[in-house]
């Protein structure tokens, strides 16, 4: 069976299963309440290799990179969308094959997903491994350039005013002049469920193009191809947010500015050592939301220059002579820390980025010696984006400020941040920018490879932080137990006296435990919580509880604000657990939650029965600071002396105390 063939058979069968899914869906598939389907959005992100097909006799795997969003309708059928681009390596050893040179793509197309177990065994939120075929359509558009075995050379999608190297030219209509198709990609996915938002996956994806020339080489039959085996991860945004619902997350609005080097590395494959290095800063205002997201505009400044060697003589082959360029674009950030365990006001963070702008650049340079393939020769100066010259041999203007050029970008990196205090953080970035240019760094190499990396170093300033309050529900009024009527029998007078029998009374009692919780945290799955909490729970066992009492603290770190709302969370966590494990025990039980801050009095008792040294003098200090500063005094004397930490993790904590209601025989 061919490879093209064994497409249609993949296609046909996807569609096959739509029907057996409707018959299904309407035969019913019975699942508990909690099982409930709730539609929801999700995104995805994948990095893999793909492989080009067709007429390569030679697999070159290249490098892709795929993003998508969709929305989970219904339980076993969703609809995505996908962006994606990677590169195109082939070759063909026959005499009269041909080798693909450089290539690239990109693609976009919107599909169907098929959850097959979903859909045949029910809906289960808590299955840990899918299975997903998909199916789509889109456009896939790309360029390239082919080295053919006579010699002669092919280029594909390129720009019209770039060809001077090629013997024959396929134009394009598609974004920059690439050569767009039609295209169906189909393929399936296995997944496995990693936390309650998060899966990660293994995709394999085989496209077919309407396209004869996808590889470079035209044979007079559109069987061109391109699979893919990518690695991904899924986040389901909307059941994140459901499911958190009950955990209150800050959002605030920040400013920034960054700088450090700045190197242009748009030919380094081909002519490869750039000595020179100048610097780029970047001024940014975004808006910090959720769990872990971050959208943020950046506008910047760069300079660069640098002499270019060949690969093979060591000889300096250009040197651009002076390059500037204005960036501007728009990024989103996910922090990756936070996406795994949330935490308010987490001293370290680790953001991914990635965006889409514009930037303008100008470059002068010249050549030092002839480069093959190329219509320049050693002495030829070159100028572009610098708007009109009269004595350049070579000058290409643009549209943007002051004749420079403007050309797309897509800039991605990743950001270590550190948090100095509620509004300060400082930074490092490394960030990596594609550029759709040849011309960037000021060299004509006939590739569409210019890039550049900045490492940077920058502050952050954080603007006050709005902070949604738990909800606090409202005391039940305490039942009235009306004790029944007794009614007294007669005594029947025997010879023998009887013992007075004992009589059945409602006792009260306490009953109290404590929950221990880390920095800034308000889970209970804390070692120390395990045997405590089980101890409890067999403690009450089947009594009634009539009223429950719980105040939670935190440790005098940070600010008062912070701590108000972290014991505030504290003690709607501990309540979210008394009325999940003890909920036919406290369905009439009066509840009274308090938030008591940062426990000063407590620490205080700490500070004195502990064995530090000075704590008479540390206490004085602290009783002389007002509310104000008291914060900031305790700081300092912890820099000074690092053992006051040690009495902190006590202070963060949960008190419960419940009042639980027994018969019990009582004699008089």
């Amino acid at each position: 069976m061919g490879k093209f063939t064994f497409r249609r058979l993949l296609l046909i069968t996807a569609l096959a299963l739509v029907p057996f899914s409707m018959s299904a869906q309407e035969s019913g598939t019975k699942t508990s309440p909690k099982n409930d389907f709730k539609g929801h959005i999700y995104t995805t992100v994948e990095l893999g290799a793909d492989i080009l097909g067709g007429d390569v006799n030679k697999i070159k795997p290249g490098f892709d990179f795929r993003i998508g969003a969709g929305w989970q309708f219904i339980n076993w059928l969703s609809v995505k969308g996908n962006f994606s681009g990677g590169l195109l390596r082939g070759e063909n050893d026959h005499a009269d094959g041909f080798k693909i040179k450089n290539g690239n793509y990109l693609e976009a197309n919107i599909g169907l997903n098929i959850s097959l177990i979903d859909l045949i065994a029910g809906y289960n939120p808590e299955r840990l491994v899918s299975v997903t075929p998909h199916v789509g359509i889109g456009t896939f558009q790309y360029r390239l350039k082919v080295d053919n075995a006579d010699g002669t050379r092919t280029n594909v999608g390129i720009k019209s005013n770039r060809n001077f190297d090629a013997d024959y030219v396929y134009y394009g209509t598609g974004f920059k002049e690439r050569h767009a198709v039609f295209e169906v990609p189909m393929g399936l996915e296995l997944g496995f469920n990693v936390a309650p938002c998060w899966d990660i996956y293994l995709d394999y994806t085989a496209t077919w193009t309407d396209s004869d020339i996808l590889d470079g080489h035209e044979s007079g039959s559109k069987n061109d191809w391109i699979t893919s085996v990518n690695i991904g991860a899924k986040h389901r945004i909307l059941r994140d947010m459901a499911r958190e619902a009950g955990k209150p997350y800050c959002s605030n609005w920040f400013v920034t500015l960054d700088m450090g080097p700045y190197f242009a590395l748009g030919d380094v494959r081909k002519l490869p050592l750039i000595e020179d290095t100048r610097l780029n800063f970047n001024v940014s205002g975004g808006y910090k939301w959720g769990r872990c997201w971050k959208v943020y505009g950046r506008i910047g400044f760069a300079t660069f220059a640098q002499d270019v060697k060949n690969k093979d003589t060591d000889e300096v082959t250009f040197t651009c002579d002076f390059g500037s360029q204005i960036n501007t674009d728009i990024n989103l950030g996910f922090d990756i820390i936070n996406a795994i365990e949330y935490k308010e006001d987490r001293l370290v963070s680790l953001y991914l980025h990635a965006g889409f702008g514009m930037i303008q650049y100008k470059a002068r340079g010249t050549y030092k010696s002839h480069l093959t393939g190329l219509p320049f020769e050693a002495g030829d100066k070159v100028y572009y984006g610098f708007g009109e010259y009269d004595d350049d041999m070579y000058h290409q203007s643009g549209k943007g400020i002051g004749g420079r050029r403007i050309v797309a970008e897509v800039p991605v990196g990743v950001e270590l941040n550190f948090r100095l205090n509620d509004h300060w953080d400082i930074y490092g970035d490394g960030t990596v920018a594609f550029y759709d240019s040849d011309l960037v760094n000021g060299i004509v190499s006939g590739t569409w490879e210019d890039w550049s990396l900045t490492t940077n170093i920058g502050v952050r300033y954080n603007f006050k932080k709005s902070c949604p309050q738990p909800v606090v529900e409202e005391e039940k009024p305490t039942p009235q137990i009306v004790p029944e009527p007794v009614v007294e029998e007669p005594v029947v007078e025997e010879p023998v006296e009887e013992p007075i029998p004992a009589e059945i009374r409602l006792v009260s009692r306490d009953d109290e435990v404590i929950i221990a919780f880390d920095l800034n945290g308000w889970s209970l799955d804390l070692p120390e919580n395990k045997q405590t909490l089980a101890d409890f729970l067999d403690r009450i066992g089947d009594k009634t509880i009539t009223s429950v009492k719980i105040i939670a603290f935190a440790s005098p770190e940070g600010s008062e604000k912070l701590n108000d709302e972290l014991s505030l969370k504290r003690a709607n966590v501990a309540k979210d657990f008394i009325m999940s494990e003890l909920k036919e025990n406290v369905k009439d039980a009066k509840f009274e939650l308090e938030g008591g801050g940062a426990d000063w009095a407590g620490f205080m008792e700490l500070l004195r029965r502990s064995n530090i040294e000075n704590k008479q003098a540390i206490a004085d200090e602290i009783n002389n600071a007002d509310s104000a500063t008291r914060y900031q005094t305790l700081y300092n004397i912890s820099v000074r002396q690092p053992e006051i930490k040690d009495l902190y993790p006590t202070l963060r904590r949960a008190a419960v105390s419940v009042k639980v209601s027994t018969l019990e025989e009582v004699k008089d």
